[in-house]
């Protein structure tokens, strides 16, 4: 059972959103460790500041509580400098040294609290921040499960189809068709009509123009590739993704093909048929024409015709080879040998496409064009019809067919959750990390912000060796 992935976004997104939770939840605390207020600060002794007031109240009374005491060290001063009996001078001395340990203790305490406001303001707009790339990570996690509700809802609907008729029974009523005595009358009144080797060669015309639109998407596959690669390299997660769901869309618009276009076509094989069953007669001179007694000129240039044909596919090859192998050095692949693929080119060219070219010459177009041109228009569509028709009857008919689309289709889904699923980790990942960077990097921004008051207090011991209560 492939993967549902509507169920899987929807647990990514629920885990995402734990995370968010945190981010959330982190950033209201360093708010309110911020903004928090006590109604009384003044009946908070200094040592609790720090627990009881906010980060910025914490600040202001630490800065007034200094203030105050050096307006009282003023005082004390002035009143040693009055004093005139020698005797209260030990007083006034041991009201001054009280007062310098306590203003020792309030500037550490004042460090302390300018570091904790620097700290819970970086931590603030780092969280902020990272909240809102984090709510831009949810939205896209929100549009995922939309998305994969509306891919398993498609899907869904695409099963439900493949098990109702007509398309239960596509496989069965194709082979029907084949065998119908319908087809037969069909394809007996082309051989009537035409000759055998016109006709052969019209059929594989058809597989040479079907080819040529195959052919290009399989080689422009080849720099898809490529280019895959290098994206795989640079972002290997992302890549990944990106990869894994072109495949996916691609596996799903290949089985929507077949169940938008096969009803259809079954439904409509009878009527081409009968059509082509029904072509009128040749005129005589038609007749004449397109069977002469010696019908060697024309077969003769038929086969030129075919030779050449086979050159040119191999000439397309050769040429698509030298490309890859130019492309194969852009990417430093070992392998890659565009010498020897030019040599190869140049080996098709001289030695296979130019004698074709030489056979296949005025003569021969002008004798097969003379042939051709008795074939009426009508006729010409029939046999198109026909070797189309047939083509897709068969694949159809092939059980094969469907069991590798929807095979196709559940591998591309189980391949684009797991590239999913790793997306979703490394960003939630990366979110958890940027949670911890942020505490850190408020922390060190913090610290960086008052180092000159740090190296004095530390060097004169203010309060406890020059240490806030944090760093003790």
């Amino acid at each position: 059972m492939a993967v549902d992935l509507h169920a899987r976004a929807t647990t990514q997104r629920d885990a995402l959103a734990l995370v968010v939770t945190d981010i959330s939840d982190a950033l209201a605390a360093a708010r309110a460790d911020l903004t928090r207020r006590h109604a009384d600060p003044t009946s908070v002794a200094t040592a609790d500041l720090a627990t009881q007031l906010g980060a910025a109240q914490h600040v202001d009374v630490v800065r007034a509580r200094l203030g105050a005491a050096k307006t009282t060290e003023a005082g004390i001063r002035a009143a040693l400098a009055r004093i005139t009996n020698p005797a209260d001078a030990q007083t006034f001395e041991d009201d001054l040294r009280d007062n310098l340990i306590e203003q020792s203790t309030l500037r550490v305490e004042l460090r302390s609290a300018v570091e904790r406001k620097e700290g819970a303001d970086a931590k603030v707009a780092g969280l902020s921040s990272l909240l809102a790339d984090a709510e831009v990570e949810m939205q896209k996690v929100d549009a995922a499960v939309l998305w994969g509700k509306q891919r398993q809802d498609h899907t869904s609907a695409l099963i439900d189809l493949l098990n109702r008729a007509p398309l239960s029974d596509a496989a069965a009523t194709a082979a029907a068709i084949l065998a119908s005595s319908g087809f037969g009358a069909s394809e007996t009144r082309l051989d009537d009509l035409l000759p055998a080797a016109l006709l052969a060669r019209a059929e594989a015309r058809f597989d040479e123009a079907d080819s040529v639109a195959v052919e290009a998407a399989a080689h422009a596959a080849v720099a898809d590739e490529a280019v895959a690669a290098l994206d795989s390299k640079a972002h290997p997660t992302a890549a990944a993704v990106t990869i894994a769901r072109r495949e996916y869309l691609t596996a799903e618009n290949a089985l929507t093909g077949y169940v938008q276009s096969t009803p259809a076509g079954l439904n409509d094989a009878v009527g081409v048929l009968e059509t082509i069953a029904g072509q009128p007669d040749l005129s005589a001179a038609q007749a004449d024409a397109l069977n002469p007694a010696d019908p060697t000129p024309f077969e003769d240039a038929i086969a030129a015709e075919s030779d050449l044909a086979s050159a040119l596919t191999q000439l397309a090859e050769a040429r698509r080879a030298v490309d890859d192998a130019d492309l194969g050095v852009l990417m430093d692949d070992p392998g890659a040998d565009p010498a020897g693929a030019r040599t190869a080119l140049d080996d098709v060219i001289n030695n296979t496409v130019a004698p074709a070219r030489a056979a296949y010459d005025t003569a021969a177009r002008n004798t097969l064009d003379s042939w051709e041109v008795e074939v009426p228009p009508g006729l010409w569509l029939a046999v198109r019809d026909f070797v189309g028709l047939r083509r897709r009857l068969t694949t159809t008919a092939d059980s094969d067919t469907l069991t590798d689309l929807i095979a196709a289709l559940d591998s591309a889904e189980d391949n684009l959750g797991t590239a999913l699923d790793a997306a979703d980790v490394a960003v939630r990942q990366r979110l958890h990390v940027r949670l911890h960077q942020t505490a850190r990097r408020s922390t060190a921004d913090a610290a960086g912000a008052t180092i000159p008051d740090r190296l004095i207090h530390y060097v004169r011991g203010d309060g406890p060796a020059g240490r806030t209560a944090a760093e003790l």
